[in-house]
């Protein structure tokens, strides 16, 4: 089973994706903010794909992005991202632009709320 790591600070969010991905024999595994998320990328090396929602406490996307990008061994591994969010997709990639974050891992960028058949069909690819 495909692991995928989702990071979502609304545990509302992270048990419906839950749910619909164990339906679809994915393997999910949860984190409230991008510093939890990096912990669980770290320990888990089988994961390859990631739910990312933008705006978290602590540590959001671009936090998130700018560690893997920045860390010797997550930046060699094989990921896809899935950035979901609230917000507009050309202010999120202004700002990727703006932080010099590198969109080799960026597979989608989904506006919340997400139709889950068009996200479990997007992973499955």
């Amino acid at each position: 089973m495909t692991k995928v790591l989702i990071i979502d600070d609304d545990p509302l969010i992270l048990n419906v994706y839950s749910k619909v991905l164990n339906q679809k024999n994915f393997s999910p595994l949860t984190a409230e903010n991008g510093k939890i998320g990096l912990d669980i990328l770290t320990e888990y090396t089988e994961i390859s794909k990631v739910l990312l929602d933008v705006y978290m406490p602590e540590m959001d996307a671009y936090g998130f992005l700018k560690a893997v990008q920045g860390d010797a061994v997550l930046c060699e591994r094989y990921l896809e991202i899935y950035i979901v969010t609230s917000g507009e997709k050309e202010e999120i990639l202004q700002r990727f632009f703006e932080e010099k974050i590198d969109m080799k891992y960026i597979r989608n960028i989904l506006k919340k709320p997400v139709d889950l058949q068009m996200l479990t069909a997007a992973l499955q690819l």
